[in-house]
């Protein structure tokens, strides 16, 4: 089932104050089955411009319904960044790293790679971000946009600019062909290693930028709110060989959604129940015969949310540690971690999940801690 895009309430949010927006009745504020109000107050459902933790700035950060969000803009820090495209003749996709840039991207301009960068069977679309302090043999974060967001919404919060300005990272923003805007997560195809899907068209950006920009090949994450929360488990799950760490907000474990058109209810509202084995066996299904390191998972989520139910952070737990054969009794509890009634468990050193008390799909993005957590 396709979804209702928001361009108008991406417009309509300010920097600041509550700004309203009509949206469809399964729009911001609920999910695919949602039949009350149509006309949502940005703050109410979503966090407020304000509660986006930075590393520079309180920065206000994008968040979403899984089939529909809001994103507000904050002000920069970094230098005043331009749109523009680039092209490069250049078709390597290998993992190893370079001295130095083999392709000419601007420095601190959101440019989409318009080259043929590898197989996209999917059309992803992919930006890049490269900061004008670029570290030497840089790491690289992909920054997933939630649904009816898009590349331009995730750059738009200003956030990973920001920090790749203090940090030296490139980021990349990919962004889906689905005319909803929301990442396929469901096919055998994005579920399995170089087999196709969105997930495919994401990493063949990233070989690319590590081929053709020097990047660090071990140094590589992967970041996203709602539906791309989703990606980011998918992508950890059938491209171990790629990323070192990441992290998800308001998502579901990998292959929750596996099998069904686009959208599973089941999985959704919680109640696709799983063993740890049988989530364990689904992400090793994704790369058969991976034999290498495996990156390390963190994902947060609400308490009290309706969109994606808080159920979906408990099968993450079993899955993820059980991808790591540690136990889903947490061996550190920090409690108000990062924000007073949110606690903190850690499952060794390669597993972490946030709780949330009493937040909705609408968690804020804390940029710092998933900094930390990605060692930058």
């Amino acid at each position: 089932m396709r979804y209702l895009r928001l361009s108008t309430l991406l417009s309509a949010l300010s920097f600041s104050g509550l700004a309203q927006a009509a949206v469809g009745a399964w729009g911001q504020c609920g999910g695919q089955t949602y039949t009350g109000e149509t006309t949502c107050v940005a703050g109410q459902c979503l966090p407020s411009t304000s509660s986006v933790s930075s590393t520079t700035s309180r920065s206000s950060s994008s968040s979403s319904s899984t089939r529909s969000s809001s994103s507000s803009s904050s002000t920069r820090t970094s230098s005043t960044s331009t749109s523009t495209r680039i092209s490069s003749s250049s078709t390597r996709t290998s993992s190893s790293a370079t001295s130095s840039p083999t392709v000419n991207i601007p420095r601190s301009t959101f440019t989409e790679i318009t080259s043929y960068y590898g197989s996209n069977p999917t059309n992803v679309r992919s930006w890049i971000y490269v900061p004008a302090n670029l570290a030497t043999n840089p790491p690289i974060v992909a920054a997933i946009h939630w649904c009816s967001g898009s590349a331009n919404a995730m750059y738009s919060t200003g956030v990973f600019n920001n920090l790749a300005e203090q940090k030296g990272f490139i980021v990349i923003f990919p962004e889906t062909a689905n005319s909803d805007k929301c990442w396929d997560v469901h096919t055998t195809e994005t579920l399995t290693h170089n087999a196709g899907g969105d997930s495919l068209g994401i990493v063949s950006a990233i070989r690319w930028t590590i081929a053709n920009y020097g990047a660090n090949s071990a140094r590589v994450y992967a970041t996203g709110i709602s539906s791309g929360a989703m990606m980011t488990n998918v992508l950890l799950g059938a491209y171990p060989d790629i990323f070192a760490a990441g992290s998800a907000v308001a998502g579901v474990p990998y292959a929750c959604f596996q099998g069904t058109p686009s959208w599973s209810t089941e999985c959704a509202t919680g109640q696709l129940i799983k063993t740890p084995q049988e989530w364990g066996n689904l992400v090793r299904n994704g790369y058969p015969g991976f034999t290498g390191t495996r990156p390390k998972m963190q994902f947060w989520h609400g308490t009290a949310d309706d969109v994606l139910y808080y159920q979906n952070f408990l099968e993450e737990t079993k899955q993820w540690t059980n991808v790591f054969g540690v136990s889903t009794t947490p061996t550190n509890t920090v409690q108000n971690y990062p924000i007073a009634g949110w606690t903190r468990y850690d499952y060794g050193p390669n597993v972490m999940g946030i709780s949330a008390a009493g937040v909705g799909h609408g968690i804020s993005y804390q940029s710092t801690q998933i900094m930390e957590w990605f060692g930058l």
